[in-house]
């Protein structure tokens, strides 16, 4: 009788390699979204919501829009003229 798929510990370690791969190819493009925000200027009327709304659609977003900005002390008060990085990852 023939072997197909091996055993069961070849099996196994050729799923964790097909994992490692796949963990290597996809981290790379977390890791560049993380690292290469988009910088927005904060216009009058803006608010961290809008902003959420507009660059992320959606606006339930604002929480880690702020979370990512620790310079913002307050998030409902922002300034014209600062700046904010956007990160089209959903962190």
């Amino acid at each position: 009788m023939s072997r197909c798929l091996g055993t069961k510990k070849e099996i196994t370690m050729s799923l964790r390699k097909l994992i490692i791969l796949a963990c290597l190819l996809i981290l790379p493009s977390v890791a560049s979204a993380k690292e290469n925000p988009r910088i927005y200027t904060i216009q009058k009327g803006d608010t961290l919501w809008g902003i959420s709304q507009r660059f992320i659609t959606d606006p339930l977003y604002w929480p880690n829009l702020w979370a990512n900005n620790p310079f913002i002390r307050n998030p409902h008060l922002i300034y014209p003229g600062q700046k904010v990085a956007i990160y089209d990852g959903r962190s």
